[in-house]
């Protein structure tokens, strides 16, 4: 191709901006496809220049030895160490926990759950006003876990222990808890489950939280895991209507390992007669219109004593 020979890359030549050498980008790819990479790789500057239209004087040689740190180049090569974030950095974290089109459920940077867009509420949009000014984890409900360790509880959360810090490896979100004045250490692995290539799988309204303790003292700990969660049933409705909140305690052996959790559930109190003294709702007093259903959660409330010994172990359900 010869230097002379103009390229036209389109109608308008402002669609095809120069590179400042007078050739278009797109000449400059055409060119270089027809002979200056031969040109370049047969060693001859003047050649390049000429099959490029451009000045001998604005190519810029590379050399093959550039003179790097072998150390440098090295540390290209190994494995880093995952990003930990501590106090104020991990105040807008909130990692998804809650099971693809399930909702979102946030892990918050101490460990707290957070959002809840599971009530089929407004969904609250993701555009750049959200990344701009993110919001601050807040929680319709009144929800969290504790470590008791001997007689003392401490929230597993930022008011529990000094020290919280969270590493974030979707999907999965790991929080340790650590404080000078208390026996032991505490490590949350927080996810939802995620089989690529299942579908079914990885699309289940479900978060694990697996807490593990550490003792760091001499002696044997007896610690306990402890949880509570706000009736979340009718969380509107309850603001605009009479509504009789009940939770019964569940068991389900039907799985490879039992389970054990609190079913929540909400009806519709009467007002035209007596209200049912049972607690637990009965189908003579369950509404049958949408958005009633019992909203089960499979997470314990409580996990039984166990003793720590001074090593990694986990409470015994």
């Amino acid at each position: 191709m010869s230097p002379a020979r103009a390229v036209d890359c389109c109608a308008d030549p402002s669609c095809c901006p120069t590179t400042g050498t007078g050739l278009t980008r797109r000449g400059f790819l055409m060119v270089a496809a027809g002979g200056a990479v031969t040109a370049v790789l047969a060693g001859s500057r003047a050649a390049a220049a000429a099959e490029l239209g451009v000045p001998e004087s604005a190519l810029v040689p590379i050399a093959a030895d550039k003179n790097l740190d072998p150390r440098w180049i090295a540390a290209l090569y190994q494995r880093g160490e995952p990003t930990r974030y501590a106090g104020d950095a991990k105040t807008y974290i909130g990692m998804p926990v809650g099971g693809v089109a399930a909702g979102q459920l946030y892990l918050g940077g101490d460990g707290t759950l957070w959002h809840w867009d599971i009530f089929n509420r407004a969904a609250v949009g993701t555009g750049d006003a959200g990344y701009a000014n993110p919001p601050k984890p807040s929680a319709p409900i009144r929800q969290g876990f504790a470590l008791k360790v001997g007689d003392a509880v401490h929230a597993l959360s930022d008011q529990g222990f000094s020290d919280v810090s969270f590493t974030g490896q979707y999907p999965v979100g790991t929080v340790d808890y650590r404080d000078p004045k208390v026996p032991v250490q505490v490590q949350l692995q927080a996810y939802s489950p995620f089989v690529p290539l299942s579908v079914d799988d990885s699309t289940l309204p479900t978060t694990v939280l697996e807490y593990t303790v550490h003792n760091t003292s001499t002696d044997s700990q007896p610690v306990q895991l402890l949880g509570w969660c706000e009736n979340p049933a009718s969380l509107d409705a309850r603001r605009q209507r009479s509504v009789r909140l009940s939770a019964e305690k569940f068991e389900g052996s039907d799985t490879a390992v039992p389970i054990s959790g609190v079913q929540f559930s909400a009806t519709r109190r009467s007002i035209s007669r007596s209200v049912p003294t049972s607690s637990s709702p009965t189908s003579s007093n369950r509404p049958t219109e949408p958005g009633w259903p019992p909203a089960r959660h499979s997470a314990p409330a409580r996990w039984p004593s166990t003793r720590c010994r001074p090593t990694w172990c986990r409470p015994v359900r």
